[in-house]
């Protein structure tokens, strides 16, 4: 027999999960979740997608993100905005910019910081 209690809390559980679907997609911003690649130097140089939800909003036949890199997606994409995002993931101290992008071929009011320790490399960007 199932306690009622379990069943109470796993239901209030699934309601909270569900608003919070609702509420991320109905914010007009895309958001993208990151992993910074770096050379051996050390230099930011490219980032895997952990999610393509900013992408596929802003650039339709870029669904499917998941698991790439922004340059197989975006080849000429400036190296400026690696060095920022870089720069957030190691220092942890977040960013809110205004830049265009010839290689994407648009502009982005962008606000990015680090998700988690230095040492994961991920950075979440609202656009």
């Amino acid at each position: 027999m199932t306690d009622i209690t379990d069943r109470n809390k796993i239901q209030l559980e699934l309601r909270h999960m569900n608003c919070g679907i609702e509420l991320f997609n109905s914010i007009d911003e895309g958001f993208v979740l990151s992993e910074m690649v770096f050379d051996q130097n050390g230099r930011p140089v490219d980032y895997l997608f952990w999610n393509s939800i900013l992408l596929s909003r802003s650039r339709p036949e870029s669904r499917g993100a998941l698991g790439k890199r922004i340059r197989e997606l975006a080849p000429d994409l400036e190296a400026d905005w690696f060095e920022i995002y870089g720069r957030v993931a190691l220092t942890g101290k977040s960013v809110r910019f205004e830049k265009k992008s010839a290689g994407v071929g648009r502009s982005f009011d962008v606000f990015a910081f680090r998700i988690g320790e230095p040492d994961s490399r991920k950075v979440a960007v609202f656009s």
